[in-house]
């Protein structure tokens, strides 16, 4: 009787385990995706610092949906930066905010990929066990 208690509370603990793999797996992706992002986005301002001032373009508004619009200065953003406060900031000050940001993923992604070897060790460990 007291095996079969030991044998649910391993198969317990696996389920436990399996599930914050799956968590750290899911974050990272998360990450990985907004690391793309950033990327992207400081490759479009090195293409926006190429366009000419008063040259047509168009805006995306969302959804495949873009207006025309004339550039009227191709040496400054406008950026969010939280609680729906936008700040102007030089093409230069918007790619360092976003190398900080890419900074800050790196930090988080070292960290859950750390914890998931870890609990997949665990994981192992008690597989081995059983």
């Amino acid at each position: 009787m007291e095996e079969k208690n030991q044998d649910q509370e391993k198969y317990l603990q696996l389920q436990i385990l399996t599930q914050q793999i799956q968590y750290y797996q899911e974050n990272i992706q998360v990450i990985e995706q907004n690391q793309i992002e950033l990327q992207n986005l400081k490759n479009s301002l090195d293409e926006f610092k190429k366009i000419e001032k008063n040259k047509k373009i168009l805006v995306p508004l969302g959804q495949n949906i873009f207006s025309k619009a004339t550039l009227e200065n191709s040496e400054d953003v406008i950026m969010g930066v939280g609680s729906s406060i936008l700040i102007k900031k030089t093409l230069e000050e918007a790619k360092e905010s976003i190398k900080k940001q890419e900074e800050e993923l790196n930090v988080v992604f070292k960290q859950l990929q750390e914890e998931m070897q870890k609990t997949y060790s665990k994981f192992e460990e008690l597989q081995k066990d059983s």
